[in-house]
């Protein structure tokens, strides 16, 4: 009796870690894509289900509709499709410490992104 009670009570002590041990991936958040970038969106919305949108001005239909996937720690792919004309497009977002991410095509530079709070 006294090791099942030992027992339940390491159970309930210990389950606030495994809870806490799935944060969400730092690129989850929605993105502003900084005036300059060679990308033709102005915001990335990245949903932590694995699903993203870039959106275009202040459109609130997406442009762009992605899949993501993480990549490493920092960084995740998009596989996208145009809502215009069902052009895949995939694509690599590189996030850094401070909020501030780089949107990445076939190796290219396309956007320095801000992420909103």
């Amino acid at each position: 009796m006294v090791s099942y009670k030992f027992g339940l009570w390491s159970l309930i002590l210990l389950l606030p870690l495994f809870l806490t041990g799935c944060g969400g991936h730092p690129a989850a958040g929605t993105w502003q894509i900084q005036d300059g970038s060679a990308s033709r969106y102005a915001r990335l919305v990245v949903q932590f289900d694995g699903k993203a949108e870039f959106f275009r001005g202040n459109e609130e239909e997406p442009a762009e509709r992605c899949f993501w996937a993480g990549e490493s720690a920092d960084s995740i792919t998009l596989q996208c499709v145009d809502a215009a004309n069902g052009e895949e497009r995939h694509y690599r977002l590189k996030v850094s410490k401070g909020g501030r991410g780089e949107l990445m095509q076939d190796g290219r530079l396309l956007g320095m992104l801000d992420e909103l709070e």
